[in-house]
């Protein structure tokens, strides 16, 4: 039940935003362990490096420009398949094959406008002037030089033949995970669409409606106040006592399942 009250702390409308350049990240080459071995970046190689070119502001407004385009993609895929994507969990446990890969379907259907585009090092080679072109060429065969050397240290270390192919699947995997988590943190964070969800499902009469949001936002601008346990259970109660008792009952049942 604490998610669904979270929900409802959450609810600031806050506009969704993707990554920033100039928070892209201070190393172009990948950061290697003593092993040899690499730690994942956590954002995907191409904006990554660009933590180490000196962009001009243009440059920057443009590189924005691209990942904010990017990262609306995979907050619309978000918010459209939240209900499946909170269900996963569940699916897994319950051994439902048809059932994961009917969420996993739709989800990257959603995602189908990426393929609109050309692939993200293009993109972001494409927002840059003309006079660092070479230094973001560069930076790209360095990141994936030490890449490779990653992989085959890892190979070396544990005696088996090196798994290049199976190691690129499971970079670009990652990668798009990571950019699937930030979309969900966006989304929870942001808590509107979590709030406008929860009220759909409640379905309130405009007066209802109405009641539910001006305590939510007279709660949140109370003096000194924190979304922990005990606001938030203090939330709850204010709009379960302001509900007909077959909306509290639904208001109940979806918190219950985690909403």
């Amino acid at each position: 039940m604490l998610l669904g009250t979270m929900v409802l702390a959450a609810a600031v409308a806050q506009p969704l935003a993707g990554p920033q350049v100039r928070e892209s990240g201070p190393s172009s080459a990948a950061r290697l362990r003593y092993d040899g071995t690499m730690v994942e970046p956590e954002l995907p190689p191409p904006v990554m490096i660009l933590g180490s070119i000196d962009l001009t502001e243009a440059e920057c407004a443009r590189v924005d420009a691209l990942l904010g385009e990017r990262a609306a993609v995979f907050d619309r895929a978000v918010t459209d398949n939240w209900e499946g994507l909170l269900s996963l969990d569940g699916f897994k446990a319950e051994r439902n094959l048809r059932a994961q890969a009917l969420v996993i379907a739709g989800f990257l259907s959603s995602l189908k406008p990426l393929a609109d585009h050309p692939p993200l090092r293009e993109q972001v080679r494409g927002a840059l002037d003309d006079s660092h072109y070479d230094e973001f060429d560069a930076l790209l065969v360095r990141f994936d030089h030490d890449q490779l050397a990653s992989w085959r240290a890892d190979a070396e270390r544990s005696g088996e033949p090196p798994r290049l192919l199976g190691h690129a699947i499971e970079a670009a995997g990652r990668s798009f995970g990571a950019e699937v988590e930030r979309a969900v943190e966006r989304y929870v964070s942001d808590g509107t669409g979590l709030l406008e969800r929860l009220l759909d499902d409640l379905d309130l009469t405009p007066e209802q409606d109405r009641i539910v949001r001006a305590i939510v936002a007279d709660h949140m601008a109370g003096p000194g106040f924190e979304p922990d346990e005990e606001t938030q259970k203090q939330l709850f109660l204010k709009v379960v006592t302001h509900l007909p008792p077959d909306k509290a009952a639904r208001l109940i049942e979806i918190l219950k399942r985690g909403f």
